[in-house]
C-alpha cells in the first residue's frame, strides 16, 4: 500500500522507523497514543471551559508531542496553534481550532486503522528494514 496518500496529515515515514516493521507495537503505540490523546482532549476542553490557562497550554502541549511522535503533523499543527493561543492569552477566539482538532483527530485515527488493516509485512530473510551496518555483520 501507498502510504504517502495520507500526507501531510500523516508522515509515514516517521511511524514506520518508530515502530521497526512490528505490527504488534504499532497496534500498541496507535491505543497508547488514542488513549492518552482522548483524556488530554478532555482536560483541555474542562480547561478551556474554565479559561484555565496553565492547564490550557499544558494539554495542547502535551497533545502536540504526541500527535508529532506518531507523525500526526496536521494535529500536532493544530495543537501547536492552541498553544501559542493559550500563551498570548486567546482563550476566547480557540473554539473553532478546537472543532478543527476534533476532526483532524479523528481522520488521522481513521488513518491509523487503516494503516494496521494494510500494515506492511516485514521481511523475514532479510529482517527490518531498518537494521543497521552493525546489525548485518558478525
Amino acid at each position: 500500500m501507498d502510504f504517502s496518500k495520507f500526507q501531510p496529515q500523516w508522515q509515514s515515514e516517521q511511524f514506520f522507523q518508530i515502530c521497526d516493521d512490528d505490527k504488534e507495537l504499532a497496534e500498541e503505540l496507535i491505543e497508547l497514543y488514542r488513549d492518552q490523546f482522548e483524556q488530554s482532549y478532555e482536560s483541555f476542553k474542562k480547561a478551556h471551559d474554565a479559561k484555565d490557562q496553565k492547564n490550557i497550554i499544558f494539554f495542547a502541549h502535551d497533545m502536540k508531542g504526541a500527535s508529532a511522535n506518531l507523525g500526526g503533523a496536521v494535529v500536532s499543527g493544530i495543537c501547536l496553534e492552541l498553544e501559542k493561543m493559550g500563551k498570548e492569552g486567546n482563550l476566547g477566539d480557540m473554539s473553532g481550532q478546537i472543532d478543527k482538532l476534533r476532526k483532524e483527530q479523528d481522520a488521522l485515527m481513521a488513518i491509523f486503522d487503516e494503516v494496521l488493516e494494510n500494515f506492511p509485512e516485514a521481511d523475514s530473510e532479510e529482517g527490518s528494514s531498518y537494521e543497521t551496518d552493525d546489525e548485518e555483520s558478525d
